[in-house]
């Protein structure tokens, strides 16, 4: 009797162990990132990816004839307030000038954007003060795709602001895009989409 005591308690313990690992594995997995949300009811949605099914994190603007993927500095090691937008249309109508996208803080405090095209060397965001910023319109021709720099700190990852994606147009005429707001979420690289598409908001 003691000795299947003893072997049911060892396997208690075991599986005890194997939980606990388990759950230090998922944690230890988590990390807080700046995602893009824009409100429902528009014609425009956002798309989250994220865990086993994407290679990196993405987050993708959609609309119609129009994908904009986002990728922000915010919350990596990277002294430097960016934002990456990434056009891809089959369309040749759409033209896009960075120069009118702006981003306003929680204080308040709205910052303008400088963009680089992505075609620059990385070393080049570094040097954004003495490097030619891009200006006025570029056409969209399947993909387009800038830096946009702002003369700014990075928020904290946990901080939200709002980004105003404005000067998009097609055919000359404006295309408007609902305010898009940055909040802190949680993304579980193990599980991946399994939980809200890897997105699980704070």
């Amino acid at each position: 009797m003691t000795n299947g005591v003893t072997g049911h308690s060892l396997h208690r313990a075991a599986l005890v162990l194997v939980c606990l690992g388990m759950l230090c594995a998922c944690t230890a997995a988590e990390q807080t990132v700046s995602r893009p949300t824009i409100a429902s009811g528009t014609d425009w949605k956002v798309e989250h990816c994220a865990g086993r099914l994407c290679p990196r994190a993405e987050d993708v603007l959609v609309a119609n004839d129009l994908r904009v993927r986002i990728e922000t500095s915010v919350g990596t090691s990277s002294g430097i307030f960016r934002i990456t937008v990434d056009f891809l249309s089959k369309s040749d109508e759409f033209e896009f000038d960075p120069s009118a996208v702006t981003v306003t803080l929680s204080g308040g405090k709205t910052l303008h954007a400088t963009g680089l095209s992505c075609s620059r060397k990385r070393s080049d965001l570094d040097a954004k003060g003495s490097v030619a910023p891009s200006k006025g319109p570029s056409q969209a021709r399947e993909v387009l795709c800038f830096h946009l720099l702002f003369a700014s700190p990075p928020p904290a990852v946990t901080e939200e602001f709002v980004m105003r994606l404005d000067g998009i147009t097609r055919k000359g005429v404006a295309v408007r895009v609902p305010d898009i707001v940055f909040r802190p979420h949680v993304v579980n690289e193990i599980l991946g989409s399994l939980l809200d598409g890897g997105v699980v908001p704070l």
